[in-house]
């Protein structure tokens, strides 16, 4: 579950209190600022090893923890839903609110997010009604994620809907997760689109791979060619990665081939993702031969002694 990019730095320590009572005033001072101390080296050892996304050897510091801090709890629960561990992060969640920690809206977003990852939509449901109870139900970074991680993620549209017009101040990022609610409603995600004054690059994206799953390859290219006639704004690899069913639905080769050569052009390879968008549109096409050697580079990356020490 849940802990978010943003969050707060760890609160106070905790310090025995009963070898306290039996100190001296002086004595008691010390004692607590080496707790203190030995609390917050805790902590930054916590967050370094969440960040280097060793969950294994972070329950291990977690469970030398004081565990009436939430910060504590968010950080394993945001480890443990980064790292796609969804059901630990939920079965911590649990755990957290079994054990009387109060959670906040850094909680949330991860918990919420491992519902969808889950595909729990109950257990999500859940979630969402202790928001209310939390005062939590009109938080921008909660609606987001509600939008984004649950409702979005299972096709419940209405209910996406419902929360959108419910929000006081919906955001960019609101906007952007509607379109991407709405893509198998492409009407209303283009009059969502429409109504954004400023139009960012993932809002774009979201557009255009709107119009590639409604088979509407043509309106994805005309929104490409839009955002190159805008001197704010440059494609970057998820513009390419929605874009390359088009090629394939159009039966483009020579848009698919520009596409791919653009993409090494600008440095988004190697890319999983992208790499195997490509390969799956020669695949389409028939080309073997381009697809082959698409292949042959994803194992060549994937196995280059860069990528090994990435993901270590």
């Amino acid at each position: 579950m849940l802990r978010s990019e943003g969050e707060e730095e760890e609160h106070g320590g905790i310090i025995g209190e009963k070898r306290l009572e039996r100190m001296g005033e002086s004595e008691a001072g010390s004692e607590e600022r080496a707790s203190s101390s030995s609390l917050s080296r805790l902590s930054r050892a916590l967050v370094d090893t969440v960040s280097s996304e060793s969950m294994q050897h972070a329950l291990f510091l977690f469970d030398k923890m004081s565990h009436s801090n939430t910060f504590h709890w968010n950080l394993m629960i945001r480890g443990y839903t980064d790292n796609d561990f969804f059901l630990h992060a939920l079965n911590l969640y649990i755990t957290m609110r079994f054990q009387g920690v109060s959670a906040d809206h850094f909680t949330y977003p991860f918990v919420l997010k491992a519902c969808g990852g889950l595909l729990d939509f109950r257990e999500g449901e859940k979630v969402h009604g202790s928001l209310f109870k939390m005062g939590l139900a009109e938080d921008l970074y909660v609606c987001n994620s509600l939008l984004i991680g649950m409702y979005g993620k299972f096709g419940h549209i209405d209910s996406a809907v419902k929360l959108f017009e419910e929000m006081p101040l919906p955001d960019l990022v609101s906007w952007n997760s509607m379109v991407d609610a709405k893509c198998r409603l492409l009407s209303y995600a283009e009059k969502i689109f429409d109504s954004i004054s400023s139009k960012n690059i993932v809002a774009w994206n979201a557009m255009i791979g709107a119009y590639a799953l409604n088979g509407q390859p043509i309106q994805a290219f005309d929104s490409l060619e839009n955002i190159l006639k805008d001197d704010k704004l440059a494609v970057d690899n998820v513009t390419l990665i929605n874009l390359l069913p088009s090629c394939a639905q159009l039966g483009a080769v020579l848009q698919g081939k520009t596409i791919h050569g653009l993409a090494i052009r600008k440095g988004f390879l190697p890319h999983p993702v992208l790499e195997t968008a490509l390969l799956d549109m020669y695949g389409e096409f028939g080309i073997l031969k381009l697809a082959e050697v698409t292949f042959d580079q994803m194992i060549h990356h994937e196995n280059s002694p860069s990528s090994f020490a990435s993901k270590h």
